[in-house]
């Protein structure tokens, strides 16, 4: 009797095992900035891939919070009477923390690596970002539970520009992009406005609401315009997008090769978009050509930039990921 209840206990503990997993705080250090970072990997030994999330532009939150309601899109387009027109597509309360829901779901076979990334990213900390980036999957690499040549990055919107320059320096096993710029930083902007100023169009039918909504939009394509254009010179003070036009030129500038490597770079990758994107609207993947064996593209309809749109994504980005990687190796 006494051996079959030891032989239960085992059980229960092996069954409440299943599916855990261990979270742990780390830091690296590139030169003398610390990056806070935190690894969380499945509750059992082995070796497993290991996915790096690199932020968007808009987050720096370890966990990926972000109030969705104050980002960009909304304080550009929308003014008080009409926000509500657009908030049952913007929820800022469905899948938040973006990184931690998403490390917490893959977690359970892979390692998934988090950080805090550096406040005020400006023109003069790009390249010091993406040493970040290449310190971090560096460090990993001595981890017990790594395996250092299945070693991905998931990149969030507008860090798909940091992508080519990491690759540069450290081999990784594959990409995956989530809701990515597609575009050299002013044409993405260019476009991305010009999206909401056509879907604004569609969805409001009084005149008086479309020039409401449209008029905060048009006058920041227009500047946008300007500024590219070298026809405006805008002071150092002057925020458009909250970068300053020294940082737009830094970022377009570095942003040039950004298609072509994403679409002909021979790396594996897994490219999510949103149908309801708009910041890179899943219409803009339709203009390259993807029909390419290294290249995976999936789109979800009612998903926005930020995994939101009030969208119960259900796990199914980290199960698509799951297969992908699984695939891969």
């Amino acid at each position: 009797m006494k051996k079959v209840f030891i032989i239960l206990f085992l059980l229960i503990i092996s069954f409440n095992s299943l599916g855990k997993s261990i979270e742990k705080n780390f830091l690296v250090t590139n030169k003398e900035h610390e990056i806070n970072c935190k690894i969380v990997f499945p509750d059992k030994k082995g070796v497993f891939p290991s996915i790096l999330i690199i932020h968007d532009s808009e987050i720096y939150d370890i966990d990926g919070n972000i109030d969705i309601l104050e980002s960009n899109f909304l304080s550009t387009v929308l003014d008080e009477s009409k926000i509500n027109i657009l908030r049952r597509f913007l929820k800022k309360d469905s899948n938040l923390p973006i990184y931690k829901n998403v490390a917490d779901e893959l977690s359970k076979d892979f390692n998934v690596i988090r950080f805090e990334k550096r406040r005020n990213l400006d023109t003069d900390l790009i390249h010091e970002y993406t040493e970040d980036i290449i310190e971090i999957i560096k460090h990993i690499k001595k981890f017990e539970s790594v395996n250092e040549k299945e070693i991905y990055i998931l990149s969030h919107g507008q860090a798909s520009y940091l992508i080519e320059s990491v690759t540069k320096k450290i081999e990784i096993c594959g990409i995956i992009y989530l809701t990515p710029y597609l575009l050299p930083h002013f044409e993405q902007i260019e476009y991305y406005m010009n999206y909401q100023i056509h879907y604004l169009n569609k969805i409001l039918k009084k005149k008086k609401d479309i020039e409401e909504s449209t008029k905060p939009i048009l006058k920041k394509l227009e500047e946008i315009t300007r500024l590219k254009n070298n026809k405006t010179v805008f002071n150092e003070e002057y925020l458009i997008l909250g970068y300053n036009a020294k940082s737009h030129f830094d970022w377009h500038n570095f942003s040039q090769n950004i298609s072509n490597f994403i679409f002909n770079s021979n790396i594996n990758s897994l490219i999510i978009m949103g149908e309801s994107d708009f910041i890179s609207p899943s219409e803009l993947i339709k203009k390259f050509n993807t029909e390419k064996s290294y290249i995976k593209v999936v789109e979800y309809k009612n998903m926005g930039h930020f995994l939101d749109n009030n969208l119960k994504l259900d796990g199914r980005i980290s199960k698509e990921i799951k297969q992908w990687v699984i695939n891969k190796n």
